[in-house]
C-alpha cells in the first residue's frame, strides 16, 4: 500500500515544475495547431504560449495525421529537448478513413516514448463524429479510440478537450465558410481547455 502511494506521489510530481519555471513546449498536430486561417498570434498554441510564458515549438503541418507524429516526436526532443509536449491530431485520420488501431498504436506509442524520456504529454481528443466523416460507426468507434487511450496511459498523458465541437450547434467557433478550421474565438476556446490543466505546470 505504501509502495503504491509513493508511485502515484512521484507520478504526480512529473506533471510539476518548479514555480515560475519557463517550460520549453513543442506542438505537434496540424493545419489547425499551425494555425490555420487565422494569424499566428490568434492560434491557441501562442494564446496559452504567452499566458504562461512556455519556449514553445510548434512542429505542426497542415493535412498530417498520426502517421508522421513519432517522426516529428524524435525530431522535436532532438532539437528542443522539451519539457511538454502537446499532441493535437487525429482529424486528418479520420477524414482519411485511416484504421482505428492504426491511429491508437501510433498515439500510443508516442506516448509511451515521450513519457520515457520523462516529458509530460498532453493530448488533445477528437470527436470525429461532430463532423460526420466515414459514417456513424466509424465516427463512434474514432470516439471510444479516445476513450481507451485515457483508460490506458492516463497515469502518463493528460487529455483535454481538443475539437470535440458539434459544427451545427457551434457555429460560432468556425471560420466563416470553412466547416474545419475554428476561427480566434475557436482557438480561445481550445487555450481554455488547456488552461484547466494549468495545475500541471503551475503551482500557486
Amino acid at each position: 500500500m505504501i509502495n503504491r502511494l509513493i508511485l502515484s506521489l512521484i507520478s504526480a510530481m512529473c506533471f510539476l515544475s518548479p514555480l515560475n519555471a519557463i517550460l520549453t513546449v513543442a506542438v505537434i498536430g496540424d493545419s489547425i495547431s499551425y494555425p490555420h486561417p487565422v494569424t499566428y498570434e490568434q492560434g491557441w498554441p501562442s494564446l496559452v504560449s504567452n499566458k504562461y510564458g512556455w519556449d514553445l515549438h510548434n512542429y505542426s503541418i497542415g493535412g498530417s495525421t498520426t502517421e508522421t507524429l513519432m517522426e516529428r516526436l524524435v525530431r522535436a526532443i532532438e532539437e528542443t529537448d522539451p519539457d511538454m509536449v502537446i499532441i493535437t491530431l487525429g482529424i486528418n485520420d479520420g477524414c482519411v478513413g485511416l484504421p482505428m488501431q492504426t491511429v491508437y498504436m501510433n498515439i500510443a506509442k508516442a506516448i509511451h516514448y515521450a513519457h520515457k524520456q520523462h516529458i509530460m504529454v498532453l493530448v488533445g481528443t477528437v470527436d470525429i463524429q461532430a463532423f460526420g466523416w466515414n459514417g456513424e460507426k466509424y465516427a463512434e468507434n474514432f470516439q471510444q479510440l479516445y476513450q481507451l487511450l485515457h483508460m490506458s496511459y492516463k497515469h502518463q498523458a493528460k487529455f483535454f478537450p481538443f475539437m470535440t465541437w458539434n459544427m451545427e450547434t457551434d457555429k460560432t467557433f468556425w471560420s466563416g465558410s470553412d466547416p474545419v478550421h475554428p476561427n480566434a474565438l475557436g482557438h480561445e476556446l481550445i487555450a481554455y481547455e488547456i488552461g484547466k490543466l494549468e495545475y500541471l505546470w503551475v503551482r500557486e
